[in-house]
């Protein structure tokens, strides 16, 4: 997993980068309103994932009509910039341990962590398609299903978060989009 960060900076010609999983589809619109929130300092996308007040991860990745606090963007669908990959791939190499060693795989919780400045837009309705959660798709089990996973990624936010600080701090500025065709 850490490689979808480090390993792809010499290929990037732009200063935004959208990074897409293979299980999203992300129509144009949706594409069109995280740009129109992006700047050189913040990543910017729809999914959104809370944290407790103790480093205390949580799975509750969005909340419908409610405005929650949030600290983490999630890599699904997302806008950021070709400085935010140099910011991740120059992280303390202790950190590594948490991506690649361990099953956490928390590579989005050091991203966030870099990328001192966070924004969720809500896009417009229906131009972000999350196959897995339409399909169901138990057959396969993602990383999210691992055994102990969100004790393991508390403990790698606690110890990413005293060395950036405040970085982790809970947000709740949620942006919408009009459909724009």
């Amino acid at each position: 997993l850490n490689n979808r960060w480090v390993k792809t900076i010499p290929y990037v010609d732009t200063e935004l980068v959208l990074n897409i999983d293979d299980d999203i589809l992300a129509l144009k619109p949706a594409i069109k309103c995280m740009v129109a929130h992006a700047s050189p300092a913040t990543i910017v996308g729809p999914f959104a994932r809370a944290v407790g007040k103790y480093f205390n991860y949580s799975t509750d990745e969005r909340v419908v009509g409610k405005r929650p606090d949030y600290a983490l963007i999630l890599p699904r669908v997302m806008i950021l910039t070709k400085d935010h990959l140099r910011e991740y791939a120059h992280a303390p190499r202790e950190f590594l341990r948490y991506i690649d060693a361990e099953p956490s795989h928390s590579d989005d919780i050091l991203l966030n962590l870099v990328s001192r400045h966070k924004l969720r837009v809500i896009p417009p309705p229906s131009t972000v398609v999350d196959y897995d959660r339409i399909c169901q798709n138990y057959v396969t089990k993602g990383l999210g299903t691992t055994k102990h996973r969100s004790f393991m990624r508390t403990s790698a936010m606690r110890t990413m978060g005293l060395h950036y600080g405040d970085s982790i701090a809970l947000l709740s500025d949620t942006r919408t989009c009009d459909l724009v065709r």
